[in-house]
């Protein structure tokens, strides 16, 4: 009954409503427009409450208490025709898909960090996170990130922030108030990358200082990135490194769950790298918090010494492809320095990387409102799939088996649609990866052109679907019952 006097409400406003008011700080990012379309979109989302993305919790839940009610839908519905303004948020919301890197490559020369950085934007990066920096280098580095209108995290290595492990100096309140009063009018300032890889002594530190931010510059990002398997802890019989996930995701409570992974510093091959490990123990903590999950992934040869070196492309979507299919909100090059600029020029692989990102940005801004379903690794023996967090095809309700022996799908779906999407990415930089989808029962197949993300008609009525990638490339499909 209720939601009958509410699409009453909505119906009789229609016409007199205005097509858009701006509100301030309404939706995902520091201002947004609120439509009629929200409105009525958020009234279909309360017979859902339970069944949201986080992109969509942050952005409709007004009384911040966990779920959408009516009093939430009529306060979007009031936005919208202007008689209301949604409240500023307390915590980072994320704008939309991330495509980041830890180092740019920095100078002092006002006229190089802003041709560094005009090169790293226009290869579709949409912010820096300003690593391992400090001083002079960060303060140019902002005003250039300002001036060529890529967003950026501010970090200054041993006065407000760490890295890893050892003695840190906490610093007196006065100098974090000084930090958010000079930078409190950048338009593209985002928020503080706290601490790097905090180790389990400075996880402590690293809540401290973030409450600290939060408190003097409320719905920043504060930022931090966990280690991966190949540091201090380890797989091992006292599961000592997803005893360090649980801590670093329950005591510091991070905006972002972020971690790296560098797995062609590992091994040649990493179709079963432990990579996979890491990545589906964090997938499911982030799953479980609702919380969006980032990634860091290898993007050069010798990754500390940013120079392009023998890295190819294929190791660089080898990598990416199937991240997006574990569901990450974030991708973060370690480095685009090298990869993407070097010696404040082209780097080798500039063009590469540049139409890579516009694929990377529609494939994630197209999932980043679904859920993501399940992970599948395909031929991956019965010990993987509790091993490594994965989703067994005997569970599966659309899919009875799949035989790309390099292949990871990513399974996602809508709460308010029977259709599922599909990305399937081939993990070998080298090989081809060919087999077969058998589906539970007849559907509708259509592959989206990740370039253009139109949909093209593969088949109707059928229950098998044939696969063939290319070293590192990746396919999205909609499934229709």
């Amino acid at each position: 009954m209720k939601k009958i006097i509410v699409f009453i409400l909505l119906s009789a406003f229609i016409i007199s409503a205005p097509a858009a008011v701006h509100a301030e700080n309404a939706g995902p990012g520091a201002s947004a427009a609120v439509t009629l379309g929200d409105a009525m979109r958020a009234l279909k989302y309360t017979a859902h409450k339970g069944d949201l993305t986080f992109t969509e919790k942050q952005t409709w839940d007004i009384d911040n208490d966990g779920k959408i009610g009516l009093t939430d839908v009529m306060k979007i519905f009031m936005a919208a025709c202007g008689k209301y303004e949604l409240p500023k948020p307390e915590r980072y919301i994320q704008p939309g898909f991330i495509i980041s890197t830890f180092y740019t490559g920095y100078s002092t020369d006002p006229a190089v960090m802003e041709n560094i950085l005009t090169l790293t934007k226009e290869a579709g990066f949409n912010l820096i996170e300003n690593g391992w920096v400090s001083g002079e280098t960060a303060a140019v580095t902002a005003e250039a990130a300002e001036k060529v209108g890529i967003d950026f995290l501010l970090q200054e290595m041993n006065v407000y922030s760490g890295f890893q492990g050892g003695e840190f100096p906490f610093p007196e309140e006065s100098v974090i108030e000084a930090v958010c009063e000079k930078y409190s009018d950048y338009e593209h300032f985002k928020g503080i990358f706290i601490w790097d890889e905090p180790v389990m002594e400075t996880i402590p530190v690293t809540r401290r200082l973030k409450d600290i931010f939060e408190e003097h510059m409320p719905g920043k990002l504060m930022y931090s990135c966990a280690l991966p398997s190949y540091g201090i802890y380890k797989w091992d019989m006292q599961e000592t490194y997803p005893r360090y996930i649980d801590e670093y995701v329950s005591l510091i409570d991070p905006d972002v769950i972020s971690f790296d992974y560098y797995p062609y510093l590992q091994t040649d091959n990493i179709v079963y790298s432990s990579l996979w490990q890491d990545l589906g123990y964090i997938r499911k903590k982030a799953l479980e918090t609702n919380k969006p999950l980032w990634v860091y992934f290898q993007a050069l040869s010798n990754s500390l010494a940013y120079e392009p070196g023998n890295f190819t492309i294929e190791k660089i979507k080898s990598q990416v492809f199937p991240l997006l299919c574990y569901g990450v909100a974030g991708l973060s090059y370690f480095t685009s320095a090298g990869s993407v600029v070097y010696n404040n020029e082209k780097a080798p692989l500039y063009d590469d990387i540049s139409a890579l990102n516009k694929r990377v940005k529609n494939i994630g801004d197209f999932l980043l409102s679904k859920n993501n379903e399940a992970i599948y690794h395909c031929l991956r023996g019965d010990r993987y799939p509790s091993l490594y967090n994965l989703d067994r095809f005997e569970d599966s309700a659309l899919m009875e088996s799949a035989t790309m022996k390099n292949s990871v799908i990513g399974q996602f779906g809508e709460y308010s649609s029977p259709d599922k999407y599909l990305l399937i990415a081939n993990k070998h930089h080298e090989d081809i990866s060919s087999g077969q989808i058998t589906f539970r029962y007849p559907v509708t197949v259509y592959e989206i052109d990740t370039d253009t993300m139109e949909s093209t008609l593969v088949a109707e009525n059928t229950t098998e679907l044939q696969v063939e990638q290319p070293p590192a490339e990746a396919a999205l499909y909609k499934i229709c019952p």
